[in-house]
C-alpha cells in the first residue's frame, strides 16, 4: 500500500486528523516503505482502538514499530516460501500447481492465449531447474546404453 493510501485508510477508519498534526504525520508516513505500511496496518487493526475515533499519531505508531517490522517480515518469510518448490516425496495440490503455473505465466509475460505461452513457460521450468539438472542448459544429456 502506498502512503497515500495508508493516509486515506487511516483517516476512514479512525477518523481525520486535526489540522495542526496532519503535515507532521503526513512527513512520517511517507518516509516508509509499501511493505512496511501493509505491516502497520495489520498491526494498527490489531493494537490501537478506533473506539474514541482518534487515528494514530507519530507516536502511537512509533510504539508499533517493533510488532510491524516483525509482522513485515514474517510476511516476506511467507511469500519465500510459497516460492520454495515443495519438499521431496511430497506431491502438490492442485491449487498450489495451479497458483505455480499462473506465476510462471506472469514471469514469462504471456497469456494462454499467446501463441506458443506453453512451449514459453515450460523453457522457463526447465532452465529453472524443475525437471532435474540433465535438462538445464549447457551440458548436452549424456545417453549411456
Amino acid at each position: 500500500m502506498t502512503d497515500r493510501e495508508f493516509a486515506k485508510w487511516v483517516q476512514a477508519y479512525y477518523g481525520d486528523y486535526p489540522d495542526g498534526q496532519k503535515r507532521d504525520v503526513w512527513e512520517y508516513i511517507k518516509t516508509w516503505q509499501p511493505e512496511y505500511l501493509d505491516a502497520l496496518k495489520k498491526v494498527l487493526l490489531a493494537n490501537y482502538s478506533s473506539q474514541y475515533k482518534k487515528p494514530p499519531d507519530i507516536e502511537a505508531m512509533t510504539k508499533l514499530y517493533t510488532l510491524a517490522n516483525a509482522e513485515q517480515e514474517a510476511e516476506a518469510r511467507r511469500k519465500r516460501q510459497q516460492a520454495l518448490p515443495p519438499p521431496e516425496g511430497t506431491t502438490e495440490t492442485d491449487d498450489e500447481k495451479a497458483a505455480r503455473l499462473h506465476a510462471d505465466i506472469e514471469y514469462c509475460n504471456v497469456t494462454t492465449q499467446t501463441p506458443g505461452w506453453f512451449v514459453r513457460v515450460l523453457q522457463h521450468r526447465i532452465d529453472r531447474g524443475d525437471y532435474g539438472p540433465s535438462l538445464r542448459k549447457g551440458e548436452a544429456m549424456r545417453w549411456t546404453p
